[in-house]
């Protein structure tokens, strides 16, 4: 077992000192090319800017007539009884203009013609040379970046990338987080797997066609790999029954690619496909057939368990003024509903508001005062409120507590307040979380009495009902439309469930 381990790490480095070798060289042959080119520009430069003299073939008839009997030759060269070099003795424009002049070939003046190099001239064309490929090598990386416009821009992650994720650092999803694991285990024993004949399956959690192409190539080069493909609805939205139209012509072409190239993997490629979407239900159905994406694993909010395993390891980061275990059983109890990214912004708002007040740790009162701007927003603490629109709200806060404190199927209340937040909260109660996935008829009606106490406290308090109940009047709708219409508790309309709307499932306060 130790020299199968010893043999998969030598493996490992090996492709890693490949890879970094590799890379290497190609990065120098890069440097080199660009050197290349200069050097090959200023030659071309040099070349191209070279006064050259004219060259004109003659006949031996038309050589004899107009130079050997003019007396033109200063003397001929013979060269291994082939080539004869003719040298004359003045230069061809020297004997026009003498001619011209009229003066007789024994009575010729000898003229000497010299040409003088315009060195400011070559230097400035050298410069704008030198100017230009200073240029294309500034910006080598953004004209790269256009001759690859075809390839994928993935990121490799391997052993020895400096932000490495472990197992040990996901909380909240054990589920989903056994189910990944046996991924990697595949991965680093396929023998074992294949052996007792299990497939290893596709799993979903914009790019073109020929960016697919070179993302699996990338892929079986890295093998053992796993691509991940993230918000894959954005391709793998199901195609139109009417064939190719206008701008979903490249997407459809992206989604056949990408279902030819998992076709064309076998168990034994080495490369596991994830991609993720929270959008399941309008994918392709091409996508999740056997041999595709063929397994869905669901990552739901976690529950009151999960969230205390993810604020644990956040608060290990945070410098607190008791240990983590303190906090954070009573913060997953007040932050029902909430994501992982959630429950980190709450210990990084939390943080901050220590810090604003120059604070030495992080206390509770921080992280309390972090829910209650993540859920209600940011505390208006310059708004101005009547004493009468004061008077209301407390009254109101205060009927919702009265009878959820006497309701019998009720959640206990954790925190009352009535200080303004957001755009239009002006107070809000905190209960402790039910997270049971039943709920029955007399938990729905206490419910709404609990919802409706805040009017009936405004009525018999005050002798009149205010704007303030507006939401909840939409939550009592909601989970009213849902007793009779969804789950059968009417006894007048009967045992029936009629088609749901997008907003009329929710029956609980969040």
């Amino acid at each position: 077992m130790g020299n199968d381990k010893k043999k998969t790490n030598s493996q490992s480095l090996a492709q890693w000192m490949k890879v970094a070798v590799v890379g290497s060289f190609q990065e120098a042959l890069k440097k080199l090319g660009t050197l290349m080119t200069l050097i090959g520009g200023l030659i071309l430069s040099f070349f191209y800017f070279r006064p050259f003299g004219k060259n004109q073939e003659i006949s031996f008839q038309e050589f004899k007539i107009k130079v050997l009997e003019p007396g033109l030759v200063d003397h001929i060269v013979v060269s291994n009884k082939e080539l004869a070099k003719i040298y004359v003795k003045n230069n061809e424009s020297e004997v026009e203009a003498q001619e011209g002049l009229g003066i007789d070939h024994h009575d010729f003046v000898r003229v000497t013609y010299s040409s003088e190099t315009d060195w400011v001239s070559v230097f400035l064309i050298l410069s704008t040379l030198l100017l230009a490929f200073g240029v294309l090598f500034h910006n080598k990386e953004r004209i790269d970046g256009m001759l690859n416009f075809g390839k994928a821009h993935v990121t490799i992650v391997d052993k020895y990338a400096q932000n490495k994720v472990y197992f040990k650092d996901v909380a909240g999803c054990a589920q989903a987080k056994q189910e990944f694991m046996e991924f990697v285990r595949f991965l680093k024993n396929p023998k074992k797997f294949q052996e007792l004949g299990a497939k290893l399956p596709k799993v979903f959690v914009g790019i073109g066609a020929a960016r697919v192409r070179n993302l699996f190539k990338e892929a079986r080069k890295c093998a053992p790999s796993i691509v991940f493909i993230d918000e894959i609805d954005a391709i793998g939205r199901a195609r139109s029954s009417e064939g190719y139209s206008g701008s979903n012509d490249e997407r459809e072409r992206t989604l056949n690619q990408l279902l030819v190239e998992m076709d064309g993997f076998g168990t034994t490629a080495g490369v596991v496909v994830l991609a993720g979407t929270n959008r399941p239900d309008i994918l392709d159905k091409a996508l999740l057939r056997h041999g595709r994406f063929d397994r869905q694993i669901t990552a739901d909010k976690p529950d009151i368990k999960g969230r205390d395993q993810i604020f644990q390891i956040y608060l290990n980061k945070i410098k607190l003024s008791h240990e983590p275990l303190y906090f954070s059983k009573r913060l997953a109890s007040l932050t029902q509903g909430f994501t992982g990214a959630e429950i980190a912004n709450v210990c990084n708002e939390a943080a901050l508001i220590a810090a604003r007040t120059e604070e030495a740790q992080v206390t509770m009162d921080h992280f309390e005062a972090a829910i209650d701007r993540i859920i209600g927003g940011l505390e208006k603490k310059n708004r101005v409120i009547s004493k009468q629109e004061r008077r209301t709200v407390a009254y109101h806060e205060a009927g919702h507590a009265v009878v959820g404190w006497f309701l019998e199927h009720t959640e206990p209340l954790l925190k009352v307040t009535i200080v303004p937040r957001g755009t239009a909260a002006l107070g809000f109660a905190q209960y402790v979380s039910n997270e049971n996935l039943l709920m029955t008829k007399e938990q729905l009606f206490d419910r709404t009495c609990m919802t409706l106490g805040g009017r009936a406290a405004e009525q018999v308090l005050i002798g009149t009902v205010s704007t303030g109940a507006q939401n909840d009047l939409e939550k009592v709708t909601k989970m009213t439309y849902a007793q009779v219409s969804i789950y059968g508790f009417s006894e007048k309309v009967g045992l029936l469930s009629f088609p749901q709307r997008e907003d009329s499932s929710e029956t609980s306060d969040k």
